[in-house]
């Protein structure tokens, strides 16, 4: 992988730290939605 200039860098930076937050928020749904199911079924 090349390194990308200093202005895409960021860019990429920014994209990829919204995407990690994004993957975190929809896994802190699914573990919230099967813990509210289990504790719902027992």
């Amino acid at each position: 992988m090349k390194p990308l200039p200093a202005p895409r860098s960021t860019t990429q930076r920014t994209l990829s730290s919204l995407a990690m937050a994004r993957t975190a928020a929809s896994k802190a749904v699914a573990m919230g939605t099967s813990i509210a199911l289990s504790a719902s079924g027992r």
